[in-house]
């Protein structure tokens, strides 16, 4: 009986129009304008599911829709860049939403090309990757026994790690040499395991001489393997951090030689430089006698002719494997069964997995580079053959091997210091994700 009287005045009052409190349907008051809005909430629900829309639908879902919690960062770092440093909505951006100032601590949530996805200030944005350090102070000695940072990395430096590192561990590398360079530089290799183990997999690094940054990455990603004590028995690493040691000479010393000069002439009268000397062998990626070693294998090497003379790139040789170092590389891929192999070079980025149409390399190359993503935020890249006859695609094309050229830096060739920071974070846990990779396909 109680409830019935209390409908009855319920409707009275509405009938009467009077803007009194009534019960909603949870139990809580609610006034009569708040009970339209409710009618206008499920009238715009029901409108929606029919394929239809209210006019203040979107005011009501801002109203309703909870708030997302911040990504958690993985780790935190400073901006080092200017005074501050601009916030992106995107990577697609071109305007900022926000700047960070320098100095400020921002959470990292991961990589994403030349950006890195942040938390700062209870915002989510991008920021340039190459405008962060570490936080800690100690992040290098954390990951790192042996490798100090550099971003002029030499051949004696390398030597001298190598040795330091195998007399560290004496039971799990060994020291070689692949063959010379055309001024008779050793070339080296350092093995990593069991070399009857199950699976192998090559890196090769610093095949550009102004990219040899990238022989630091090679070594540093292999010293952190160790420091962690996390080589499985079942792989092999070999690391060839300096392909081209001739060209990383030139380009470190900014200095050329009388057959440098004589290509250097060359690139002058074709229109292909206009630098001084000393920018010019800064910038200086061919081997010492103006062969683009990365242009100089079997693979695409006929329609490769982007130079038709000596040069400080792309000049593809005049045949195939006519350079030494390419013919090193290439015996000593031929020595062994190789799993995959990885190239380094800079900068971009970027992941190229694709040469031609052969299959499967292809789409295992392809495969292989989304589980590279995962660990470095590099974005697996195709392009057309135009340019060939590099190493990786050598190797996928007549070999079948799945392989990565991975272009490491955002800024610029050669590496800047800025720019070591999160180079160095991306990858050092590539190898490790390229072996379970191997061990799956």
């Amino acid at each position: 009986m109680t409830k019935k009287i209390v409908s009855l005045l319920l409707v009275c009052l509405l009938l009467t129009g009077c803007n009194q409190t009534a019960v909603d349907r949870a139990g809580t008051t609610v006034s009569s304008s708040e009970e339209a809005q409710i009618s206008v909430t499920e009238n715009t629900t029901e409108a929606t599911e029919n394929g239809t829309s209210a006019t203040d639908s979107a005011d009501t879902e801002e109203s309703t829709t909870p708030v997302q919690p911040l990504p958690q960062p993985v780790s935190f770092w400073n901006p080092i860049c200017n005074e501050y440093i601009s916030l992106f909505p995107s990577t697609e951006s071109t305007e900022a939403f926000a700047t960070i100032p320098r100095g400020a601590t921002i959470g990292l949530v991961n990589w994403e090309g030349r950006f890195a996805r942040v938390v700062w200030d209870g915002k989510v944005g991008y920021v340039y990757s190459n405008c962060l350090q570490p936080a800690e102070s100690d992040y290098f000695a954390k990951h790192l026994k042996v490798l100090t940072p550099t971003t002029k990395y030499t051949y004696d430096q390398m030597y001298a790690d190598m040795g330091k590192l195998q007399a560290l561990y004496p039971d799990l590398i060994s020291l070689s040499t692949i063959g010379k360079s055309e001024l008779m530089r050793d070339i080296p290799v350092m093995i990593v395991g069991n070399t009857d183990a199950k699976y192998h997999i090559l890196v090769q690094a610093a095949i550009h001489g102004r990219e040899h940054f990238t022989a630091w990455i090679a070594m540093a990603m292999m010293d952190s393997i160790l420091k962690q004590g996390a080589l499985p028995s079942d792989v092999c690493y070999h690391i060839i951090p300096m392909s081209n040691p001739d060209g990383v000479f030139i380009s470190q010393s900014g200095k050329l030689e009388e057959r440098q000069i004589q290509v250097y002439e060359l690139d002058l009268d074709f229109g292909h430089t206009n630098s001084s000397t000393t920018e010019y062998a800064t910038q200086w990626k061919a081997n010492a006698c103006g062969e683009d070693i990365n242009r100089n294998f079997m693979a695409g090497w006929d329609v490769s002719n982007e130079r038709d003379e000596q040069s400080a790139q792309k000049y593809r040789g005049e045949t195939p494997f006519s350079a030494s170092e390419a013919r090193a590389l290439r015996d000593y891929t031929l020595s062994r069964t190789f799993h995959a192999t990885i190239s380094l070079h800079s900068h971009g980025s970027v992941l190229y997995y694709q040469y031609g149409t052969k299959q499967p390399v292809n789409r295992l190359s392809y495969s292989l580079a989304q589980a590279v993503q995962g660990v470095t935020g590099y974005v697996p890249t195709a392009y057309d053959n135009t340019s060939g006859a590099g190493y990786k695609d050598w190797a996928m094309e007549e070999l079948g091997i799945p392989s990565l050229t991975v272009e490491i830096g955002s800024a610029a060739t050669p590496i800047p210091q800025q720019d070591i920071y999160n180079t160095f974070d991306r990858c050092r846990d590539m190898l490790p994700t390229v072996y379970k990779w191997v061990t799956q396909n």
